[in-house]
């Protein structure tokens, strides 16, 4: 509404305008709950609202204002009204023009001047489980709010810290939960579970931990405000204090998958189960020494007790040996068939390693760490390059058959047994090798190997004075070993009648000790003996054989050449081989069919013999029936009866004759006779003297 420049008539104006404000205000109040704003202008114009000059808005109406003002001309105030409405949890801040606050909360609506700001805000709704922290922006206090409860902030509150628009959850702590609070002097403290924490305005909270719920095998190592250290052990609960710190620690534990102690960084330590073949060695970080505890039982150190390895114990076997350097530098050498075979290494000591060579050509490319030696003999493959006497190089693959025979000697004279004994082998085999032709090599290259590695005693050699030293000094060593075994056996006897247990265990590993020492003496002593080439004795090690595997010609047309003379030698002892096999053939065939006439031999003697005895038998039977017939038909003893050989024989004759006739009778042949041919008279035992006769003239 713009009024006129009439008092009179301003006043009319103004009082409608009151009058259509109230009626308005009545009828928003009918509506449903919405905001509505409504504003009312009120002016001051020079001449009413309709001018000669035609007004171009309310800019232009400023503008006039000024004007009328700097004519001197009469002008009002202009007031202005506003009016706000609010849902339900709604408040609104209204700012007037000289910076008062105040706050009107819904539902309903407010009116206020319009030179006056307005914000809208929601009232805070509070949860059981959550807060809110309000901060006074007159008075710089700070409240907490808790619910379950509507809050509703005064004209200078804000929530804090600035720029929170929600609730925050009340910590909900567990049983085996706590966390640490801090206070606004700066004082911590521990709240523990089981409860819903409601924080104060100032406590700064920290995060959520859980408590140490400590088996009978677990410790914590804990550290308080001062640095005193202290070691908690289950079974407990534990809840560190708010200044003590839980150290987090390179901890030993064992792995249950491969049973081998490993270190990892935890809180939660285990305690070491030290049993027959576990021990730990410790630390005492306040004096500085080094313990080692073999008590078995459940170990768990102490404060200032470091853990620095769990060791296992050293198990040697009859045909192990090893050393180990003490905290003096001296070298200890165990072997495994004397009875301290069974230790742990004591503090301040250490195993002696070496880096022996795995790599084909031992140029110590490959190396592998060994602390625990083999006496037992075994084999490594070398391969080298060496050049006869036609200068042909040839590329060499030889097995080693060698074995530890001195500990000591080995350890004291080399790092890397293999390497040296290889090395050697090599220029011996070089030298030896370099005196032959191929064709020569060819024919007996294991021969050559052998002799030339130095296995194989040359008949015709002479003792060299070096190897006539390590034979003299192994026959020393073997007699020394020898008196030494036998006044450790009188010792050990004594200590067994005097009935002192630790001097008879003393005695005993003393024994022990002695018949280790005379084994190795007397294997020394016949390795020197048989040895032509002291080297390896001297060293600690027997080259046992040589054994070549396979070779070729490192040029490759002489590697033609060479496989073509391998192959037709390979041919013809192949053929050799093969007329050596059909000759084997023959000489068995011959020699069966020897063997068989042999025994043909045998069988017709057999025969023979069985048919002597056969008719010697039949004869004696036919010469029992005829005795039987002459007594029968004479009366007469038959053995007192004499017959002549001839009679005897024409006997025999007529008999035959007598079978053979029964025979033709019985078969089915037939047999034609002459009257000449049988002479027989029936009635008459013996033929006519005639018939006699001209069977004889006949037989003539």
């Amino acid at each position: 509404f713009t009024p006129c420049s009439c008092v009179f008539h301003n006043f009319i104006i103004y009082m409608l305008c009151y009058l259509i404000h109230y009626i308005s205000f009545v009828f928003l109040l009918s509506l449903p709950r919405h905001q509505y704003f409504f504003f009312f202008f009120f002016f001051q114009a020079e001449d009413g609202i309709r001018d000669a000059q035609e007004s171009r808005g309310l800019g232009d109406v400023y503008k006039r204002q000024v004007s009328t003002q700097s004519t001197g001309k009469y002008i009002a105030d202009m007031p202005l009204f506003c009016c706000v409405c609010l849902e339900e949890n709604q408040q609104a801040l209204i700012t007037n023009c000289s910076g008062d606050r105040s706050v009107a909360n819904g539902p309903g609506c407010k009116c206020y001047g319009c030179c006056a700001s307005v914000e809208t805000r929601s009232a805070i709704v509070i949860p059981e489980d959550s807060f809110v922290l309000v901060e006074n922006l007159d008075t710089a206090e700070r409240r907490a709010e808790h619910g379950q409860t509507k809050l509703w902030l005064g004209p200078m509150d804000r929530l804090h810290p600035p720029g929170t628009v929600s609730v925050s959850k009340c910590p909900n702590l567990s049983k085996d939960q706590y966390m640490v609070v801090t206070d606004m002097k700066g004082i911590k403290r521990n709240e523990v579970g089981e409860q819903l924490f409601r924080p104060g305005p100032f406590d700064s909270m920290s995060s959520v931990k859980n408590c140490y719920n400590l088996a009978q095998n677990e410790f914590l190592r804990i550290k308080d405000q001062n640095g005193k250290l202290r070691i908690e052990r289950g079974e407990a609960r534990i809840i560190p204090d708010p200044l003590e710190t839980v150290l987090v620690e390179n901890s030993w534990s064992i792995n249950h998958a491969n049973g081998k102690p490993e270190k990892r960084m935890v809180d939660v330590q285990q305690a070491i189960n030290i049993d027959e073949h576990h021990a730990v060695l410790v630390r005492n970080e306040d004096v500085g020494t080094l313990e080692q505890y073999t008590d078995q039982g459940l170990f768990v150190p102490g404060p200032y007790q470091q853990i620095l390895e769990i060791q296992e114990k050293i198990v040697l076997q009859e045909f192990e040996r090893m050393a180990y350097k003490d905290e003096t530098g001296k070298l200890i050498f165990i072997s495994g068939d004397s009875e301290m075979r069974n230790f742990f290494i004591p503090p301040f000591c250490e195993k002696v390693t070496q880096d022996w060579s795995i790599d084909l050509r031992k140029e110590h490319a490959q190396t592998r760490s060994i602390w625990k030696f083999d006496v037992r003999p075994s084999y490594m493959q070398y391969e080298f390059q060496c050049r006869t006497v036609d200068n042909v190089e040839l590329v060499v693959d030889v097995s080693l058959y060698w074995s530890i025979i001195d500990i000591e000697k080995m350890i004291m004279s080399t790092a890397d047994a293999p390497g040296d004994v290889c090395t050697h082998a090599r220029s011996k085999i070089i030298q030896s090798v370099s005196n032959k032709s191929l064709m020569e090599f060819l024919t007996d290259f294991n021969e050559i190997i052998r002799k030339g590695a130095g296995v194989d005693p040359q008949p015709d050699s002479v003792e060299s004075f070096e190897h006539r030293e390590v034979r003299e000094a192994a026959i020393e060593d073997t007699r020394k070993a020898t008196v030494a075994l036998e006044a450790a056996q009188r010792e050990f006897s004594e200590a067994e009648q005097s009935g002192d247990l630790d001097v008879k265990s003393a005695a005993l590993a003393q024994l022990s000790v002695a018949r280790s020492h005379l084994k190795t003496a007397a294997r020394q002593q016949s390795i020197a003996e048989r040895a032509h080439d002291p080297f390896y004795g001297s060293r600690g090690v027997d080259l046992i054989s040589v054994e070549v595997l396979q070779f070729s010609c490192s040029n490759p047309e002489t590697d033609v050449t060479l496989q073509e003379i391998i192959k037709e030698t390979a041919d013809r002892l192949k053929k050799e081989e093969f007329q050596k096999g059909e000759n084997v053939v023959a000489m068995k065939k011959m020699e069966g069919d020897i063997e068989l006439e042999r025994k043909n031999k045998e069988l017709i003697e057999i025969k023979k013999s069985h048919l002597i005895i056969e008719s010697k038998i039949e004869g004696q039977a036919e010469a029992q029936k005829i005795k039987s017939y002459i007594e029968e038909l004479t009366g007469q003893d038959p053995d007192s009866l004499k017959i002549g050989q001839g009679e005897a024989v024409d006997m025999f004759t007529m008999l035959r004759k007598m079978d053979t006739i029964k025979m033709l009778s019985e078969g089915k042949s037939s047999m034609y006779i002459t009257p000449d041919d049988v002479n027989l008279s029936i009635g008459h035992l013996y033929p006519s003297q005639e018939g006699a006769a001209n069977h004889t003239s006949r037989r003539k």
